[in-house]
This record gives structure tokens, sequence and C-alpha cells, in this order.
């Protein structure tokens, strides 16, 4: 997700959300910055400074699937390996900022891997990785959290070296679907089509059963659509939410880029609303509503959607936008 803010999925808004396998239980010790919480053996997420991060411990190793925002990389990579193994791979999702601005910690030396077509698309999001970077010190230093002082000295250290488009980038590209071996673990990387970007992975790990589905899935809520600056298509939306629930059976744990860690209900609430919100879309495009007038729009059934002030506008003006673009073809 992109240019909404610090900590979208922070303390505050998980803490807001009622989940589906059990609640948000905190793992925020004095040692840890993040609040972890272990969803399957050895897997474990981070929440809070950007989307959900999941770290999996393998044998030998560990792995972490997305990296936080700017300057938080290398909190989360030593967080994940205080888990019991050494770093040794990042998969990000998407290129978004607050799911690559920790990259930094993990290309110098790491294999990081991600989507082909990323490369192209990360470069817009250097400086928004920076700026949430240079944001997030003055919260930081108002924290009562007692891993508060070492994080400043990481975003401090990250803002000190200059990043550059370098520093961001993946090393290891996946042109399609595919799976790796990691740790003798077996991770199932699909790429369906454009989605929430051009650049979406979804992530499987068959013996554990968990699913990672990177910003295709925001939890209860509204989910940011951009398809001038990212790709985004929601009917491609629609169809990669699809192939999350061919994925999943009913013990899957599903982990969404933004919000609670729940069950495959999440993929279909995320169809669901796009469903509805294209069909109210193609409607309000053929009766001449206005874009300014579909900004205001406030669907009664997503009324209690999370992050309604800095997602829903952008959304509701790429959907009219998509609305608008299929009237005229």
């Amino acid at each position: 997700m992109a240019g909404v803010g610090l900590a979208v999925c922070g303390r505050a808004a998980a803490r807001g959300l009622s989940g589906d396998i059990g609640g948000w239980a905190s793992g925020h010790t004095e040692a840890s910055y993040f609040e972890w919480k272990k969803v399957a053996d050895g897997c474990h997420v981070a929440t809070g400074e950007g989307g959900n991060a999941l770290a999996v411990v393998a044998k030998g190793e560990t792995f972490v699937i997305d990296a936080k925002n700017g300057g938080f990389g290398a909190a989360l990579r030593r967080e994940a390996e205080a888990l019991g193994q050494p770093v040794k791979t990042l998969i990000n999702t998407h290129h978004h900022f607050d799911h690559t601005g920790g990259n930094p910690a993990f290309t110098k030396d790491l294999t990081v891997v991600a989507h082909a077509n990323l490369p192209a698309r990360i470069g817009s999001h250097v400086n928004r990785s920076i700026q949430a970077a240079q944001g997030a010190i003055a919260k930081l230093k108002q924290s009562q959290n007692a891993a508060a002082p070492k994080v400043i000295s990481d975003v401090e250290a990250f803002l000190k070296s200059n990043p550059t488009e370098k520093d961001f980038m993946p090393n290891k590209l996946m042109p399609s679907s595919g799976t790796i071996t990691l740790g003798g673990v077996s991770v199932e990387l699909y790429h369906v089509g454009a989605g929430h970007t051009d650049n979406d992975l979804i992530v499987f790990i068959p013996e554990h059963n968990v699913v990672h589905g990177g910003d295709l899935l925001f939890h209860r809520m509204w989910p940011y659509v951009d398809p001038t600056n990212s790709g985004a298509d929601t009917a491609g939306w629609i169809t990669s939410c699809r192939k999350i629930i061919e994925l999943c059976n009913e013990k899957t744990v599903v982990v969404p880029g933004h919000g609670e860690v729940g069950d495959v209900s999440i993929a279909q609430r995320q169809i669901d609303f796009f469903t509805k919100m294209r069909e109210i879309a193609a409607r309000e495009v053929e009766k001449g509503t206005t874009r300014e007038e579909f900004l205001k729009l406030s669907p009664e059934e997503f009324k209690d959607f999370g992050l309604a002030e800095m997602i829903k506008p952008a959304t509701l003006g790429g959907l009219w936008d998509e609305a608008s673009k299929a009237k005229g073809k």
C-alpha cells in the first residue's frame, strides 16, 4: 500500500479488529519492538510500522516475507533472528514502501526474492521509504517501548546511509509462479496477474499451511487501489483472491498485508468487497456521477472498515477510473 502514512498496520489498528483465529495476542516484550504472534509451528507474524511481516524458522535459517517501512528493516531482521536461526532470505510480496522500505537491511548480503515486474516500480517508492523513516523519528522518541532507543539508532543509520534505488532492489526475480526451497521448506510463489499491483506474489507454505497474501488482502480495512502508479486491476485482484482460496482449506492460516491474521474467509470478503464496489462504480458512471461526487460515497455495508479516512478516497477514485475507462471502450 502506498501514500497513506507511516504505521497503517500499527498496534492500534491491529487491536481494533476482531479476529478469526483467537484474537491478536501481543507478543511484545522488552526485547522486541514489534508485536509478534506465533500463527503456526515456526511461523511468526510481526505487526506495526508497515505491512504484516511473516518470519518462518526453518532448518538452519529463517526467511522473512516483507520488510516494513523505511528504517525498520534492521529491527525486523534482528528480531526475526532472535526466533532462533539467521535470516537468509527475504521475499517481497510487492513494491509498495510499507513492504519494501526495510529492504536495505537485507539486500546487501541476503537473497531478496520478488516478482520480475517489481524493479520497474520500486524506484518510485524510494523517497517514500525515506520520508517514512524521517517521520518515524519523532514518534519513536515518544515511545515507551523499551526497544525504541535501539530502533531510533537503526532509523538514523538508515537515513545517514542515503539509500538509493539499488539498496532496495531484489536480487532474485520470479518471472511467473514457481517454487523455491528455503531451509528444507517448500515455498510456493504465485503471480496470477495484475491485482493490487502488477507485481503481486502470493506466498504459500504448504508444510505449515500458511498463506501470506500481501496487499491482495486487507482484513476489514479499505483496500488501497492505485491503477495509475501500481498497475492495479480490481478484476484481476478478484482473480488473485480466488487463487488464494484455491490454496486454502478450513485450517489454513491467512496473513493479510494489513489487518489481523485469520482464515480463508478473509479472501472471500475481499472478493465480495470488489464485486460489490465494481458494480456500484459501473452503475454510478453509467448514471453520469462525477468522480468528485463518487469520492463522497459511503457504502453502508463497509462503514466499519478501517483506514477509511486515509484510503477510501484513493480506492473510490481508482474504482471510478476503471469503470469510466471500461465505459469508454
